[in-house]
């Protein structure tokens, strides 16, 4: 039996173009990362849990909590 639970929330992002799209998280004031790595930098969710999160033209995002 597992005494530890880990949560995980997986967002997919994928555009023609570049682009960015607000979205909630629910978790506020945590930070996000590509695991794609196709954008290198991270993004911090708001007060609230939103943040904008970005892919690039043709490519695919998935966003996951560090």
């Amino acid at each position: 039996m597992y005494t530890n639970r880990i949560s995980i929330r997986l967002d997919v992002f994928y555009k023609y173009t570049h682009g960015t799209k607000w979205t909630e998280t629910v978790r506020p004031h945590r930070t996000y990362r590509d695991l794609t790595r196709h954008i290198d930098e991270t993004v911090e969710t708001s007060e609230w849990g939103w943040a904008p999160f970005r892919t690039l033209g043709g490519k695919v995002s998935v966003w996951v909590e560090e």
